[in-house]
C-alpha cells in the first residue's frame, strides 16, 4: 500500500512538468500560423488563408495571425481586407515590426504614400534589419519624387 501511496504523491509533479512542458512549446494557434507561412512560402495562399483563420478562431488576440492574414490578402490584392488585418495586429501588437511594413505596402498599393512612409519607417525604426520595409520605403520615395508638386493655394 505504501508503494501506491508514493506513486500518487508523485501525481502534482508530474502535472506540473506536462504544464510546463506544454507552455515552452508554441501554441495550436502558431503552429496554424507556422503552417500557414509555409503554405504562403509555396504560394498556396487559400491554404496559408486557412490556417491563418484557424489561427484566429483558436486565439483572437495572436498578432502574428492577423499580420499573416493580411499579407495573404495584400497579395491577393483585396486590400480593405488587409488593412483591417493590419490594422488589428497592430492594434494588438503595436511592436510588431512586420504588421507596420505590410500596411505600408498597402497604403503604397492605395497610393497613400504619406501614410505609407510612415508606417515603413515605424517597421525599420522597430526592426533596422526588415529588409521589405526599407526596399518598399525606396519605392515610395521614387515614386513620391515623380509626383508633381501641389501648388501652394494663395
Amino acid at each position: 500500500m505504501k508503494r501506491g501511496r508514493k506513486w500518487l504523491s508523485l501525481i502534482p509533479l508530474l502535472l506540473a512538468t506536462l504544464a510546463l512542458a506544454a507552455a515552452c512549446g508554441p501554441s495550436q494557434a502558431e503552429r496554424h500560423v507556422n503552417q500557414g507561412i509555409e503554405f504562403h512560402k509555396q504560394g498556396r495562399l487559400d491554404d496559408a488563408l486557412s490556417e491563418f483563420d484557424r489561427a484566429i478562431e483558436l486565439d483572437p488576440k495572436l498578432a502574428k495571425a492577423y499580420s499573416s492574414r493580411g499579407w495573404v490578402y495584400a497579395q491577393r490584392r483585396e486590400l480593405d481586407k488587409a488593412l483591417a488585418d493590419l490594422n488589428r495586429a497592430i492594434e494588438l501588437d503595436p511592436k510588431l515590426a512586420r504588421a507596420y511594413g505590410n500596411r505600408g505596402w498597402v497604403y503604397w498599393q492605395r497610393g497613400e504614400l504619406d501614410k505609407a512612409l510612415a508606417d515603413l519607417d515605424r517597421a525599420i525604426e522597430l526592426d533596422p534589419l526588415l529588409a521589405m520595409a526599407r526596399a518598399v520605403r525606396a519605392l515610395v520615395y521614387q515614386e513620391m519624387a515623380k509626383a508633381p508638386a501641389t501648388p501652394a493655394k494663395p
